[in-house]
């Protein structure tokens, strides 16, 4: 297994044009999204990965992950002390962050 995952990675970086690519929408994709988190009232923590730190001033991020969770999103929660306001929410394709951001703009509104 660990070689067929090595091998699919070093074939991978060999098409740097692909790799390029990909990076550019992962990229695109998160600076949309923290774009209208922040619209919405979210802190987000700058990123340079695939995922962003998320917390909203009024709604307590433990109540946004079960209700994400009832909505079939799934987000990372951490119930850990100055950790536990906080979510950690992977960048997906633009179809999908563009839900998410459907989905939590109508929970933020509840």
């Amino acid at each position: 297994m660990i070689r067929l995952l090595k091998f699919g990675a070093t074939e991978a970086i060999k098409d740097m044009q692909y790799l390029g690519e990909i990076t550019k929408k992962i990229i695109n994709t998160r600076e949309m999204t923290a774009k209208k988190l922040k619209e919405l009232g979210f802190m987000v923590l700058e990123s340079k990965t695939n995922f962003l730190f998320i917390s909203h001033k009024e709604k307590k991020a433990e109540e946004i992950f079960y209700k994400l969770k009832d909505n079939k999103i799934l987000v990372r929660y951490f119930n850990k002390p100055r950790l536990d306001n906080t979510l950690r929410v992977t960048i997906g394709t633009y179809e999908q962050m563009d839900k998410f951001i459907e989905t939590i703009k109508n929970i933020i509104k509840e």
